[in-house]
């Protein structure tokens, strides 16, 4: 929400964003209204919220178009039944003048996707696009993401919950913690080599297929406050291997792991590789 300048008015924002070497933080609206919809895009969690359930799926597809590539009412009608065959919705010549309530959940993601991708942009922010969908519709709604990034060459930032989307779905995984990133790296190291203590609990509370058995292990207390986070760590409370410095200091993000794009915000952690890095 941040990147799209879409926070709420007390959100507190610090740090920096930069796209295409502009700085998105802090930029005037009357300028971000001409990234946002064009060059950055963002699909919401729920279609049904999302979508104008007053006005036709033709209408709010075409208004992109017609406000950010000046199209004519009759090329932006066009473009919008080409798009949503290319979200494979059947009947798309006469499915563009219905109303959201008249498409299923899956069917509304798709429109949701449609419109996004209307003016082609470099950036597609998925904000826990198959949350309110079961499993099967899931699984198409990320194969039809990654087919589409591939052919309009987008990239694609995927929040989301749920380990097992990240694994099918991401090729670079950032785990946030009370609003701060504490480990980001590769898809395979990070499955394979978590150090943060949160990232190595949340891989733990992630049900097993493979050991049905397996006891589920949750993550002990309650998540932070972020209107009052703790001085030092925001995990420190609830985390097994806090140190003294823990308390007092906030870790930064940092690569600890040699040779590798393996970043980590933890001061247990770091002694730990520290520690395996002199053994060695």
């Amino acid at each position: 929400m941040a990147l799209m300048g879409l926070s709420a008015s007390n959100a507190v924002i610090s740090g920096s964003a930069k796209f295409d070497g502009k700085e998105l933080v802090g930029m005037p609206t009357n300028a971000l209204n001409k990234i946002r919809g064009d060059q950055i895009s963002m699909i919401f969690q729920d279609p049904m919220t999302s979508l104008n359930p007053y006005i036709t799926v033709e209408k709010q597809l075409s208004e992109t178009l017609m406000i950010h590539r000046n199209c004519s009412k009759a090329e932006a009608a066009k473009r919008t039944i080409e798009m949503l065959d290319a979200v494979h919705i059947p009947d798309a010549k006469n499915r563009v003048k219905l109303y959201p309530h008249e498409f299923s959940g899956g069917m509304r993601q798709r429109v949701m996707i449609a419109m996004a991708l209307m003016c082609r942009p470099k950036l597609l922010i998925a904000d826990e696009p198959t949350t309110a969908l079961d499993v099967t519709v899931q699984a198409q709604i990320l194969k039809l993401l990654k087919e589409l990034q591939n052919e309009f060459h987008m990239a694609t930032i995927l929040i989301t919950h749920d380990i097992g989307v990240v694994a099918g779905a991401c090729d670079r995984v950032m785990v946030m913690y009370g609003g701060s990133p504490v480990e980001s790296a590769g898809i395979d190291d990070l499955f394979k080599h978590h150090h943060h203590p949160y990232t190595k609990d949340l891989m733990a509370a992630t049900p097993r297929v493979d050991i049905p058995s397996a006891r589920l292990q949750a993550i002990p207390g309650e998540p932070p406050d972020l209107s009052n986070l703790p001085q030092g760590c925001a995990f420190q409370p609830r985390c097994d291997f806090a140190l003294q410095n823990c308390l007092s200091h906030k870790p930064k993000l940092e690569n600890y792991s040699s040779g590798k794009a393996h970043l980590v915000a933890c001061f247990y952690a770091k002694q730990q590789m520290e520690a395996t890095t002199h053994a060695e």
